[in-house]
């Protein structure tokens, strides 16, 4: 399956806070059990996966029991998503099945969805707190636009050339 994250690929630094199986699990589970979906749904939204094909995969499956109350499973998901144009971007077919394979039960689903909240508040506080370091950082200093040069400075005293070159 295609590693679309949410994150850009240009970025720098550590793997943001995730838990990809979790993700897995909870997709899986709300595969397996129509009633999972509803308890899903009341816990977490699409934006706390941080797999883009994950949010995908779950609004999918939210659409399928929100709007018709249908059951999910491989093929009306499939269906879903190739209606909206998205199936590819999750993997296919092949990324669908794959999810499949976390399926074993739904008992946990509720720690699962709680891993992948606390995954997803630890990413918000992450970009709150960069936001928040730019914004509280001065702007970049300027030169001063014109220097003293040597043979300038040499002919005055050390407090007249550094009053005119905003020495320290």
């Amino acid at each position: 399956m295609t590693e679309t994250i949410a994150r850009s690929i240009e970025s720098e630094g550590p793997i943001p806070p995730q838990a990809l199986d979790a993700e897995r699990a909870v997709l899986a589970a709300m595969l397996l059990e129509h009633e999972a979906v509803g308890r899903a749904v009341e816990q977490i939204d699409a934006s706390a996966f941080y797999r883009v094909a994950h949010q995908k995969i779950f609004d999918g499956i939210v659409a399928l029991y929100n709007a018709r109350n249908e059951r999910a499973d491989l093929i009306t998901l499939s269906e879903e998503l190739r209606r909206r144009g998205e199936l590819e971007a999750v993997g296919g077919m092949t990324g669908l099945t794959q999810i499949l394979e976390y399926a074993t039960t739904t008992a946990n689903l509720d720690q699962h969805v709680r891993i992948i909240r606390e995954k997803a508040v630890l990413r918000r506080l992450i970009r709150a707190s960069g936001r928040s370091s730019r914004s509280a950082s001065p702007a970049p200093r300027r030169p001063p636009t014109s220097w003293i040069g040597p043979s300038s400075a040499s002919s005055r005293s050390p407090t007249t050339a550094c009053a005119r070159a905003s020495c320290p």
